[in-house]
């Protein structure tokens, strides 16, 4: 007898044809973050493309799942069967009518027209089979014909009349011809013993009926006819053979690939998990840098505040339309350990001269000096509303906190109660043609603590010093000043004195 290999089938069959879930089949574009939710797949959480519709009416992107496996929902855990799940074109108009951006480049269009476009410019090629992306022709030809799970291919039992087209039932088919043949090749083994020993019950019959040379003839024949069939017949079982061993190995390798690639899925979305918290956290801290680097720039720390309003058009319509009718400066200090203030403007007036006067006030705040501090607050503060032009006309008006009020006092808050200058300007001046207070829509007031009571006459030439000197120059100017002031008194007084 002649001996057959029995071929076995390798389980690893069964998973061929399984779609790998680390596919990211969505769409990947800039600002997914402000798309609503409902776009985007439940599983990659990129924006849905080809949307699979589940029994609980949420949807997964097509080359998410295994459309042959049941679906177990990631958000509200029903289970939805193979056979339930549908495409939902209605829902795939919506998407595609989406505004997107290209997160490639600065491209910007509707959604429908980023594939082509990613083909077209970055050339990102995607297989419509199971979604996935490549970054050349050659790369995804190669991907349909040895790897896509998904590719539509014909039985292998075709010329036997099956008309299907998908990897199930090839599948299917591969395992049925392996149980087939092994019974088939059982078959035969007993076909060939039942011949033989047919062959040895009828030779000596034949010897002992006739020893004629005809009948010899036809038993030889006869056993070379049987032979030869035997012989086509082992030939046709080692080419079967051959056959499920090659696809045995082939199937065991695509298995341990699929195990390989799930196993990186899933370190990849820890790594992803991780740098999206720490993403998360570097721009929180990242903001608030830049919070306390503006602060930082902006404050001064010697009783003084030069306050730059860019866009003053824009707030001065806010203000006038109520939408916003105030606005805080930073906060700057007496000193880098003294007292903590800011100044607050109505462009268009506080709710007593709304729509005639410009107003301002000042506030205290809590610092973490304020212990030490002496209070009341009871220093006089001038503002002055800064000429522009070589005319130097500033507008200048002082107030001192009342000492009686919670404007003054200790604050408990983060801000005192406000001390205002209602009529701090007039509107009209800022209808005027050639304002000289607004340029290129951005003016300035300087604010002064006076610490030293400074004469009021004194006040137009400390607001005119140059903004660029160091305070140690600008104080040295400022009592040169004093004691010029000092010596003209003292000379019209004895001029007085001797006319008398």
């Amino acid at each position: 007898m002649v001996g057959f290999l029995k071929p076995k089938m390798n389980l690893a069959c069964s998973i061929l044809f399984v779609k790998s879930a680390s596919t990211k089949a969505g769409f990947a574009i800039k600002a997914a973050g402000l798309v609503d939710e409902k776009f985007k797949c439940l599983i990659c959480r990129l924006i849905l493309k080809r949307p699979m519709v589940l029994v609980c009416g949420h949807h997964i992107c097509f080359g998410c799942i295994a459309i042959d496996r049941n679906v177990h929902c990631p958000k509200c855990h029903e289970i939805t069967l193979a056979s339930q799940i549908q495409q939902d074109n209605d829902f795939e108009s919506e998407i595609y009518e989406l505004h997107s951006s290209c997160y490639l480049c600065e491209w910007l269009g509707v959604l429908k027209d980023y594939q082509t476009h990613l083909e077209k410019v970055h050339e990102i090629y995607e297989c419509l089979h199971c979604c996935e992306t490549f970054d050349s022709a050659v790369t995804l030809n190669q991907h349909k014909e040895n790897v896509c799970p998904n590719v539509i291919i014909n039985c292998i039992l075709q010329p036997f009349g099956c008309k299907e087209q998908d990897s199930f039932c090839v599948a299917k088919h591969l395992n049925i011809i392996s149980i087939t043949t092994i019974s088939g090749q059982s078959h035969y083994e007993d076909t060939l013993d039942k011949d033989l020993q047919s062959l040895d019950t009828t030779i000596p019959s034949v010897t002992t009926a006739s020893s004629s040379a005809d009948q010899q003839m036809c038993v030889t024949g006869t056993i070379i006819d049987i032979a030869d069939s035997v012989r086509v017949l082992n030939r046709g079982l080692e080419k079967l053979n051959d056959q499920f061993l090659q696809q045995s190995q082939s199937i065991e390798t695509t298995g341990q690939y699929l195990q390989v690639l799930n196993a990186l899925h899933g370190e990849s979305n820890e790594s992803v998990k991780t740098h999206s918290t720490t993403m998360g956290i570097l721009q929180q801290e990242s903001s608030e840098l830049k919070q306390q680097l503006a602060e930082y720039q902006s404050t001064s720390y010697d009783g003084t505040f030069l306050w730059k309003l860019t866009d003053i058009g824009q707030k001065m319509t806010e203000a006038r339309t109520k939408h916003k009718i105030s606005i805080y400066s930073s906060a700057f200090y007496s000193s880098p350990t003294g007292y903590k203030t800011c100044a607050r403007l109505y462009p268009y007036g506080d709710e007593n001269t709304f729509g005639t006067h410009m107003s301002i006030s000042f506030v205290v705040m809590r610092s973490t000096n304020d212990p030490v501090l002496f209070y009341p607050f009871n220093y006089e503060v001038t503002f002055c509303l800064l000429d522009q032009t070589d005319q130097q006309r500033h507008i200048i008006r002082t107030i001192r906190p009342d000492e009686q009020s919670n404007c003054s006092q200790r604050p408990q808050l983060d801000m005192n109660t406000p001390t205002e200058i209602p009529d701090f300007v007039p509107l009209y001046i800022f209808e005027q043609v050639n304002n000289p207070y607004v340029r290129n829509n951005t003016m300035f007031i300087r604010i002064l603590i006076d610490f030293e009571n400074l004469p009021k006459t004194l006040l137009p030439y400390v607001m005119s010093l140059n903004p660029g000197l160091p305070p140690h120059t600008r104080q040295k100017l400022i009592q040169q000043e004093m004691e010029r002031h000092q010596r003209v008194s003292q000379a019209e007084d004895a001029s007085t004195s001797r006319q008398n």
